[in-house]
């Protein structure tokens, strides 16, 4: 039987381009400040610092002490995680309108553990408050969002 005109709900929409929004800004960041930071491939501009500082991406380059010693090992592997991490939000923002509930449950452990890994950054990697706090407001709002009710039932439709 074939599926009836389903919009999709104003929470959903919000949750989808916040996705977006996210996916687009990890590349960015993963592109112009992770990868020079991280990999020390080149010397990075006085804008690239200040977002380094506002944003609480470990500075390779201004303060080697807060790499965390993982980052510094397998700086490769970070760099892409990052990458692939950013494609698949992209991914997730344009599968959305298919309504499976696998997607909607990916999409929600996926935003969980950012949550989880943006807190843990404050204390491991000593990251700014502001900027954990600045990482943590679109994956709350991306999965306050898909679990609204009446989003919660256009998945499971």
């Amino acid at each position: 039987m074939a599926k009836t005109y389903n919009p999709m709900p104003k929470q959903a929409k919000v949750a989808r381009a916040f996705l977006w929004v996210q996916g687009v800004a990890v590349l960015l960041l993963t592109g112009v400040v992770a990868w020079p930071v991280v990999t020390g491939l080149g010397e990075i501009s006085n804008f690239e610092k200040f977002l380094v500082h506002v944003l609480g991406v470990p500075a390779g380059v201004a303060v080697p002490d807060k790499v965390p010693a993982f980052v510094r090992e397998q700086h490769w592997q970070v760099v892409a995680a990052a990458g692939v991490a950013a494609l698949l939000w992209l991914l997730f923002g344009l599968l959305m309108r298919t309504q499976k509930r696998i997607l909607w449950l990916l999409i929600l452990i996926g935003e969980f553990a950012l949550i989880v890994g943006n807190i843990a950054a404050i204390w491991v990697i000593d990251a700014p408050v502001y900027g954990a706090v600045l990482g943590l407001i679109m994956p709350i709002v991306v999965a306050g969002n898909l679990l609204a009710r009446i989003c919660r039932r256009w998945f499971h439709h």
